[in-house]
């Protein structure tokens, strides 16, 4: 038997079962979504073989990090890239080459837009 926790007005109560019924047909859909998505990352986790080891703590400076190196390997899997730079200062070296304070060669993409929808070059 069900317990009862709050006494909602049967009006409520039908408003929001036909709210559910309304929106079966996209939650169905993200859930497919998910499914997929979930797979996806657990396949490039397997691909790159990371194990306990890429998680363990570092130095900080970035040098020989096997995790930071195998998760940007993770990402590139999971998003069809040859490769990717999936690091919480990302942002900031790619507001120092947009701004020219890095080698005038070197170039990169950085998001726009909507998450994952878009990406731009920058050049110094």
């Amino acid at each position: 038997m069900e317990q009862t926790f709050f006494k909602f007005d049967d009006k409520i109560l039908k408003a929001s079962e036909r709210a559910l019924e309304r929106a079966e047909h996209s939650f169905s859909r993200i859930e497919r979504n998910t499914e997929y998505n979930q797979q996806k990352v657990l396949s490039a986790f397997i691909e790159n073989r990371v194990s306990e080891s890429h998680f363990t703590e570092t130095t900080g400076y970035g040098y020989g990090d096997r995790g930071r190196e195998t998760l940007d390997k993770v990402f590139a899997s999971a998003f069809g890239a040859s490769c990717v730079t999936a690091s919480p200062a990302a942002h900031i070296r790619s507001a120092l080459l947009s701004s020219g304070f890095c080698a005038p060669a070197i170039q990169c993409s950085a998001p726009r837009g909507s998450p994952m929808t878009r990406f731009i070059p920058l050049s110094a």
